[in-house]
Formats: structure tokens, C-alpha cells, sequence
């Protein structure tokens, strides 16, 4: 497969070819670079902390996803959201830390 890639000639069968799981990656990459470049990341909080990336996850959940806070984090092994966020891939954040501490944090910071 390399060498047809290559543009060389090559020997395979397409019945050796398997499908794999996928999952989404770029989207989530744009708008969680969107929100850097605008300085949405800076004006929930100026330093890099867990909470804010979890906090721009959720916002770039809602924009892409349907659901509650509970259904994106249950999204660990369909988007690379999380994993963009900070989380180890394949492993499920806790919804409790990922999502309701850091909107608690939000609040104490509302003025």
C-alpha cells in the first residue's frame, strides 16, 4: 500500500485492507484553535489550567454535538475533544470534574 501511495507499483489484495474505528479530529481542532486565536481561552482565564480547557471543550462540544454534559464526556472514543482537552485518549473523563466543577468555577468568577 506504501508503494501505491508512492506512486510505485505494488502487490496487494483489498480484501487484506480492514476498517478501523475512527473518530473525529478536526473539527474539534478548528474550533478549539478558534477560540485561542480570538482570546475566548484568556478572557475565561487568563493562565492554562485544566478547568478552562474543559471549559472550552464544552463550548466546542455544544457547537458541534447535541446533548447533555454527560453525552460529550460519554463521546471519549468518538472525538479526539478530549483528548485536545487534555485526557488521556480512551480513557473517560469524570463528568462531575470535566464539566460541573469547572462550570462552578465559572460562576465564582462571574463579575
Amino acid at each position: 500500500m506504501k508503494k501505491v501511495l508512492k506512486g510505485e507499483r505494488g502487490d496487494f489484495n483489498l480484501k487484506d485492507l480492514k476498517i478501523g474505528k475512527t473518530y473525529e479530529y478536526g473539527a474539534s481542532f478548528v474550533f478549539k484553535e478558534f477560540a485561542r486565536k480570538i482570546g475566548l481561552d484568556n478572557m475565561i482565564f487568563s493562565q492554562k489550567v485544566q478547568w478552562r480547557e474543559d471549559v472550552i471543550g464544552m463550548i466546542v462540544g455544544r457547537l458541534l454535538y447535541q446533548g447533555s454534559k454527560l453525552s460529550l464526556v460519554n463521546m471519549f472514543t468518538d472525538t479526539a475533544l478530549w483528548e485536545l482537552a487534555g485526557y488521556k485518549f480512551g480513557k473517560r473523563p469524570n463528568v462531575e470534574k470535566t464539566c460541573y466543577e469547572p462550570m462552578d468555577e465559572l460562576l465564582g468568577r462571574k463579575n
